[in-house]
């Protein structure tokens, strides 16, 4: 098998049919297949598993074009991440749970409206429409904040943080890692005055794994949640930024396992996209360290063996000589 580095500098071996393995211990345990026009290990989870949404979701048929590699609907833990600054929003604008009006432009299976109902929020506007279309005919519903997890493909991440940035208004956006390392992301946040705002990051422990629609990626039909990259919320508040943030800091932060960043340096490190700079690489030290320990265990392991066989022999020298043990 050969060494693999992932964009996220993960580690793994990839065997001759792209099987993705991680070392664990002295063994290797496969977790998925290598792409290597991404540069990523597409995770595997079998059908079996159950989701961790208990949301039915089925395949539909899309009013624009779509690629089906983006078609995988965001996890119930991802918005459970993002309850607090919500029910946040909420109290800045007045309004209750149930009138605060959510806009998710990118339509995939609608599973969005249920997931954030069952936190209470049942005024989410999602559906089968051409986002672009929307916009450039100026047909945008009302709405309080603006929660979506776009396609990553083609060009629609600094299409949505463009549109974003122009509109005045909240934003809650749901994307990979290395966004924030893109050329094209700090002239995605230009306003219409021309100013640049400041998103702030919140960041779970781990990977969020999301959820492949039925009908979708035909070709791994045993795959029904994939986690292809560390993804975090992007989030701006328009002029209330400063205060949420100055909120999480002070008591926001006791409802919730996510971290908060302000600046993209302040991000945790295993958060980091794999060229920033500010992202310590520890990878080579841990092998180091590792291999150190492995050649103790097995020079431990060596003198152990000899003293046994040298042990050994002198018994069996012991009884050929004299009879006895």
């Amino acid at each position: 098998m050969r060494r693999v580095v992932d964009e996220s500098n993960d580690e793994y071996f990839v065997d001759e049919d792209g099987g993705a393995y991680e070392l664990i211990g002295s063994e290797h345990r496969r977790v998925g297949k290598w792409n290597e026009q991404w540069k990523l290990v597409q995770k595997e989870v079998a059908l079996t598993t159950r989701p961790s949404s208990t949301i039915q979701i089925s395949a539909t048929g899309h009013a624009f074009e779509v690629t089906d590699d983006d078609h995988c609907e965001t996890p119930v833990e991802a918005y459970q991440d993002v309850v607090p600054f919500l029910e946040k929003l909420c109290e800045i604008l007045g309004k209750t749970k149930s009138e605060l009006q959510i806009y998710d432009p990118y339509y995939c299976a609608g599973a969005v409206i249920q997931n954030l109902g069952a936190f209470g929020f049942s005024q989410v506007y999602n559906r089968n429409e051409n986002f672009y279309e929307v916009v450039a005919e100026d047909r945008m519903p009302p709405y309080d904040v603006l929660l979506t997890n776009p396609p990553y493909s083609d060009e629609h991440i600094p299409q949505i943080f463009r549109i974003c940035a122009r509109s005045g208004k909240p934003w809650m956006i749901l994307v990979p890692n290395y966004v924030y390392t893109k050329g094209y992301y700090s002239g995605c946040l230009s306003t219409q005055d021309g100013s640049t705002i400041r998103p702030f990051y919140v960041c779970p422990k781990g990977r969020y794994c999301y959820i492949t629609p039925e009908g979708h990626r035909e070709g791994n039909a045993n795959i029904q949640k994939t986690a292809p990259f560390i993804s975090f919320w992007y989030l701006h508040f328009a002029e209330h930024t400063a205060a949420v943030v100055k909120w999480w800091r002070k008591d926001g932060h006791r409802q919730s396992n996510v971290v908060l960043a302000s600046r993209p340096d302040a991000l945790p490190q295993n958060m980091m996209g794999s060229y920033d700079t500010h992202r310590k690489r520890v990878r080579k030290k841990q092998r180091e360290t590792y291999d150190k320990k492995k050649r103790k265990m097995e020079d431990q392991a060596w003198k152990k063996q000899c003293e046994e066989e040298e042990a050994e022999t002198k018994r069996q020298w012991l009884d050929f000589n004299f009879g006895c043990r």
